[in-house]
């Protein structure tokens, strides 16, 4: 889409600079996720340990999505009135603001201050992280400078829980908290070296789409998000209820941690091949609906599988097609409407993302209730198929003009 010459330009920088600047993303993003998870995977423990029952312990969880879910469009329209630097600041912020919830009080509502607060943070750092990042250029490169950028996000989220359960082990939760208040404070520093996406001097002009309803008008929107809230659908899924079916046959509990480890691990090496494997399927568009269909029989399979190899096996499809699909996901998204409302569209998308990550565990937790565990894995693989086949109708025939950049290095 062609932007409207009256609305406000955003501010990047020259091509020389643009590799600089996506390696001060990188480092800003990967120190801000690094620190957050440092805190997440403990809250279920601590929260235990200050006698929470199993149902407190699943609200807590859920505190860090239902903020987001609501704000997500506010945050990238304040990214598109604002630019990329104040809002990756104010969730670097955030993440070292939100563990003094707990230290101050260390209590259950101290605990749910944090989760909320950390979610929000989070959802400030990457509305505006990836319209930064995604401005910076087209084509391959913009491809090139996604799958990195994810790859550093799937790198924290590894080495989040084993840098927090290690500190947590050898001195306590405590100490794990207060170094998640410290570590932000760099990439908050490393923040004000940004230049690219600020806001021109020009006066502020109402974006070409100023609602929901038209940037969902939009084909490329509409792919972004079917496909980003379908393979979420059956990702949740399989986070949820992968380790219970793994315990129900027997396996240890680190047997199961090395499992779902996997699944990070093959996502986090796919990111940096995203432009080869698009080049392989030709679009974007027809990666997404590869992977789409390929998770929802993965998680299929998963869930009727009985030995080690085939969990291995599917458990490494799934973080190939999860490490693909999110960031040409937010690529598709960024590049469907006009640079002066990329913030809006991510945060549209992300909200969609938010959603599904609530009900998804709901609703295929009644399944497994009903028709066992093995339900809730067909259930959410046949989902997963079925808004395949739906992506799949949606898909124009002048593909390369709307979701698809020239193959050419820039």
């Amino acid at each position: 889409m062609s932007q409207d010459p009256t609305t406000p330009s955003l501010i990047s920088p020259p091509p020389s600079g643009q590799q600089q600047q996506a390696k001060l993303i990188y480092i800003i993003v990967f120190l801000a996720t690094l620190a957050g998870l440092l805190v997440t995977p403990l809250v279920p423990i601590y929260a235990t340990s200050l006698g929470a029952s199993l149902g407190v312990v699943g609200l807590l969880d859920a505190a860090a999505f239902a903020l987001p879910f609501f704000l997500a469009i506010p945050f990238g329209s304040l990214v598109d009135r604002f630019g990329s630097r104040a809002l990756i600041g104010l969730g670097a912020a955030g993440f070292a603001v939100s563990p003094l919830m707990v230290l101050a009080s260390e209590t259950l509502a101290g605990l749910a201050m944090t989760q909320m607060l950390l979610g929000v943070s989070h959802l400030s750092l990457i509305v505006a992280s990836q319209t930064l990042i995604t401005s910076l250029a087209a084509g391959k490169q913009q491809e090139r400078y996604m799958g990195w950028y994810a790859m550093m996000i799937s790198s924290a989220q590894m080495l989040g829980p084993l840098i927090g359960g290690s500190v947590a082990d050898a001195l306590s939760f405590r100490a794990v908290f207060v170094l998640a208040c410290l570590l932000p404070v760099v990439p908050w520093g490393l923040s004000r070296l940004l230049t690219a996406n600020l806001m021109s001097t020009k006066k502020h002009v109402r974006p070409n789409f100023s609602n929901v309803r038209g940037v969902l008008g939009v084909r490329g929107a509409q792919l972004a998000i079917l496909s980003s809230c379908g393979i979420l659908l059956a990702q949740r899924a399989y986070s949820t209820f992968f380790p219970v079916l793994l315990d129900t046959l027997g396996y240890s509990v680190s047997a199961i941690g090395v499992l779902l480890s996997l699944r990070a691990l093959s996502s986090t090496l796919i990111r940096p091949f995203i432009p080869n494997v698009v080049n392989f399927f030709k679009t974007r568009s027809h990666t997404l609906f590869i992977v789409m269909t390929t998770i929802g029989v993965a998680i299929i399979g998963a869930g009727f599988s009985q030995t080690t190899l085939p969990f291995v096996l599917f458990t490494l499809l799934m973080g190939l097609c999860g490490g693909v699909s999110q960031p040409v996901s937010v690529l598709m998204m960024a590049n469907a409407v006009a640079d002066s409302e990329r913030g809006f569209a991510l945060g549209l998308r992300l909200m969609g993302n938010r959603l599904v990550q609530v009900m998804s565990p709901l609703v295929f937790g009644v399944v497994a209730d009903v028709w066992r565990l093995e339900g809730a894995f067909l259930g959410a693989g046949l989902a997963a198929v079925g808004l395949a086949m739906g992506f799949r109708t949606l898909i124009p025939k002048q593909l390369s003009t709307l979701v698809a950049e020239p193959a050419t290095d820039d």
